[in-house]
């Protein structure tokens, strides 16, 4: 499995990729659903990152949005936290296929999804504190705790 990163404004963290990818898929998702349609060009970019099926370079461009954009984005990633809370289903290997989702054997966890919206959001507001390079910017370090230190 590879992994990127995901940059914003000089900071990075390093995600799986497939996790990235159903992140994008899902981030699409909600931004459509939104009353704004500001973003609707950016949630077909998203949507093509989440298929394109590339490795160890997957970028969602959050450094070409301005700051409303960014902000826009952020609560898009908070709904989609919310929404895998209350409807884990979503993330079933099923619900992923119709996202155009393949590979799946399993069901994913709503917390990786929660702990990954936490990160971007962290990102997109500039609170997120460590570069590509810092050693807690890796998935081992915040992917697999409880409440991550943003």
């Amino acid at each position: 499995m590879g992994t990127s990163s995901i940059a914003s404004d000089g900071r990075a963290v390093w995600c799986p990729d497939s996790l990235i990818e159903l992140f994008a898929a899902l981030l699409a998702e909600q931004l459509r659903r939104d009353e704004s349609s500001q973003l609707l060009a950016y949630a077909e970019y998203l949507t093509e990152r989440a298929l394109a099926g590339t490795s160890g370079c997957i970028d969602l461009e959050f450094d070409a949005l301005d700051m409303p954009s960014k902000q826009l984005v952020a609560r898009a990633a908070a709904a989609v936290a919310e929404l895998v809370l209350h409807e884990p289903e979503r993330l079933s290997v099923t619900a992923l296929a119709r996202l155009g989702l393949v590979g799946y054997e399993r069901d994913v966890a709503a917390e990786h999804v929660v702990m990954m919206a936490e990160v971007v959001i962290a990102l997109l507001r500039g609170e997120w504190r460590w570069s590509a390079a810092d050693e807690q910017a890796l998935p081992c370090h915040w992917l697999h705790r409880k409440h991550h230190d943003a």
